[in-house]
């Protein structure tokens, strides 16, 4: 478990660290993403569940509570499958530092911008940190999901930074964060229910300790070690280094699916297109290479939810195939290609590759191999179409490719990214969040129809092919240490 040095370390850093100019910058783009997450989040069963259990935010910042808060967005945003992800620590700090953050602006309307940005960016470098600390891929390996793990600490620092807690004040959040944990495997939406919990109670510690409430140090157990140990200096300069490249190395989720799955998507759009192949029926074989430990994540031939569908690389090639814009529904309250994922799985083979990935682990390349009529292709995604980075044309691509025909979401995402990127206070992000829950009452929330904006012969559809072509735009923002 993590050590009381390890907390002081990072606390220590979180508490004097200072963000440039350009991660202030990139800081509300992230935030931009995940107002959209939450905006499309209101679209899905999840929003439904949440005003039953008495949820949903209040229309005064005074009528509810930075925790509650945090709750609602947390469980929303990491519902849709269309937050941000650092691949090296396998952790989605976009639905833990942005429900944070968000929940504090609420409660401190007056707050002044670069304060929130100033969290932001360090809630990304904590999340950064804690992940390669528990392990990253190899939690899930085991079983364990690193983004619930690091969540409360994570969160209480965002929250800490945002609320000005000095550094004695910032270690009691720590602390008081650090006595929640549960590891272990969770179906939908309990799934993101715990995770919400978790970022809630990360909220609340930094409150608690705001107002002079202390941490037992001898509990101190606020992430599962089972990453690289350092010490001293070593530990310190690592942290930093988080610090300093996370806010521009988390990559942007450009359609609904868990990571691991993307390379091996990719791959197989490419061979699709380099064989000219354009039926199921004309396919005698598919073979998908992959990072073991991505491989041993989404072979899953046989789909029966929601969530199975985000990680089963079978269901998902069944729809690059078949229906692209399977991929953009982020609610899939009905699975429309479970049959056809069966007609896929005898022709697709995954396999587990020892040499991906080549480099370092926030690399997941793939490799992809078609056979039809008799003649074979191979095509190969050596990463992530975009390395790390994000820029407001590749969030206007995102927002076109899932709202599609819904003219009045897609036209508030867009005012929404324009606010964001012109923040003044809180209160100017609280008032996002509250237009986008008018938005969802008014009854134009974006609720699309699967397939409704990708028709073979539509400009949306050729925006989603676009966002799965690799090097799409340029970023204006990466960290000092992207590729």
């Amino acid at each position: 478990m993590t050590t009381v040095g390890e907390l002081d370390a990072l606390v220590g850093v979180v508490a004097s660290y200072e963000p440039s100019s350009a991660q202030l910058e990139c800081a509300r783009l992230r935030l931009a993403d995940a107002c959209f997450g939450y905006q499309l989040g209101r679209g899905t069963s999840m929003a439904g569940l949440l005003d039953r259990l008495g949820g949903h935010l209040s229309a005064s910042p005074s009528r509810t509570t930075p925790g509650t808060t945090a709750f609602e967005l947390a469980a929303c945003i990491r519902y849709t499958e269309t937050d941000d992800i650092l691949l090296a620590s396998c952790v989605t700090p976009g639905a833990i530092v942005a429900p944070a953050a968000m929940a504090i602006a609420g409660a401190g309307p007056s707050m002044p911008s670069d304060r929130l940005l100033g969290a932001t960016v360090v809630g990304y470098g904590v999340a950064a940190w804690c992940g390669v600390l528990c392990g990253g891929v190899g939690a899930l390996e085991q079983g364990r999901w690193p983004s619930r793990e690091i969540a409360s600490l994570t969160a209480a620092m965002t929250s800490g930074r945002a609320l000005g807690l000095d550094r004695a004040q910032l270690m009691d959040a720590a602390l008081l964060a650090s006595i929640w944990h549960v590891e272990g495997r969770l179906t939908e939406p309990a799934r993101e229910l715990s995770f919400a919990r978790a970022v809630a109670l990360g909220v609340e510690a930094a409150e608690a300790a705001s107002l002079g409430v202390k941490g037992e140090r001898g509990v101190a157990k606020a992430v599962p070690t089972n990453g690289p140990g350092l010490a001293g200096s070593s530990r310190a300069a690592g942290i930093v280094d988080a610090l300093d490249r996370a806010i521009g190395d988390a990559r942007v989720k450009l359609f609904c699916s868990a990571q691991q799955a993307v390379s091996g998507l990719l791959a197989l759009k490419k061979v699709l297109e380099a064989s000219g192949t354009r039926r199921l029926e004309e396919i005698d074989a598919i073979e998908l290479e992959l990072p073991r430990a991505c491989a041993e994540l989404v072979d899953r031939p046989v789909v029966h939810t929601r969530l199975e569908s985000l990680s089963s690389i079978q269901y998902q090639a069944a729809a690059v195939v078949l229906d692209p814009s399977v991929l953009w529904d982020v609610r899939r309250e009905e699975l429309t290609l479970t049959g056809a994922a069966a007609r896929v799985a005898p022709l697709l083979r995954v396999r587990a590759s020892e040499e991906r990935p080549s480099a370092s682990p926030a690399q997941w390349g793939a490799r992809a191999t078609l056979v039809a009529a008799g003649q074979s292709w191979s095509e190969e995604v050596d990463d992530h179409p975009r390395p790390g980075g994000i820029d407001a044309q590749l969030l206007g691509a995102k927002h076109r490719a899932f709202l599609g025909a819904d003219t009045a979401g897609l036209s508030f995402a867009t005012v929404a990214l324009e606010a964001c990127m012109e923040l003044e206070t809180g209160g100017d992000l609280w008032a996002i969040l509250q237009l986008i829950d008018a938005l969802s009452a008014s009854g134009s929330s974006p609720e699309v129809e699967p397939g409704a904006s990708a028709t073979a012969e539509t400009e949306d559809n050729v925006v989603h092919f676009a966002l799965m072509d690799a090097g799409e735009a340029t970023s204006e923002y990466r960290g000092s240490g992207s590729a």
